[in-house]
């Protein structure tokens, strides 16, 4: 073992990067949602196409059906509320607001319940 003191480590050194909660992050709820057909390319759009917003940084999104919240930096919240409100998506007017839920990045999805369904064991005649 003494010959392998000087060699190069072999070992895999994965550096793994996970997403952790900005403290200084507020999300911001928009009343569309996949219902309306808004997804993340329109969030996107409305920010875009706004010269007063364009290339913020957008973090965590989340589309329900009836709304959509994304997460952006304190700082900028009320810049974006104020030129997002003017604003409208498919001729209706945008109702825009600070959301009470905390950003995180836990899985949205929830898993789907299984039935209880218990197979039989053996063999029935």
């Amino acid at each position: 073992m003494d010959s392998y003191k000087n060699t190069r480590n072999l070992d895999a050194n994965f550096n793994i990067k996970t997403r952790k909660v900005d403290k200084d992050s507020i999300n911001i709820r928009i009343n569309f949602g996949k219902r309306d057909r808004f997804g993340v390319k329109d969030i996107f759009g409305l920010i875009n196409r706004n010269k007063n917003l364009r290339g913020i940084d957008i973090g965590r999104i989340t589309l329900t059906a009836n709304y959509s919240e994304f997460s952006v930096k304190r700082n900028i919240a009320n810049k974006v509320i104020i030129n997002l409100e003017k604003d409208t998506f498919q001729g209706q007017n945008i109702e825009i607001s600070i959301s009470n839920e905390k950003p995180s990045y836990s899985h949205a999805r929830k898993k789907k319940k299984r039935n209880n369904y218990k197979r039989r064991s053996g063999f029935r005649r």
